[in-house]
């Protein structure tokens, strides 16, 4: 495990009593809405978030409203 992922063992910081996992920590929001749900609302507005394309949703936006939006 050690080769695969460099986790030699658990943090140092455990041993400290004054901190408490996962309280002692805010949230990063720039992981939590960047590297997650605006990529994942991406995909739905764009229609490749579900695997199957049974049903139109009216919140997809078409190819030609993405490039006048400029992506």
């Amino acid at each position: 495990m050690i080769k695969e992922t460099g986790i030699k063992g658990f943090s140092e910081l455990l041993k400290l009593k004054t901190i408490l996992f996962p309280w002692s920590f805010s949230t990063d929001i720039m992981h939590l809405f960047f590297e997650n749900a605006v990529p994942q609302m991406f995909s739905h507005w764009s229609g490749k978030f579900f695997k199957n394309n049974l049903s139109s949703n009216d919140y997809e936006l078409s190819k030609s409203q993405w490039e006048s939006i400029g992506v």
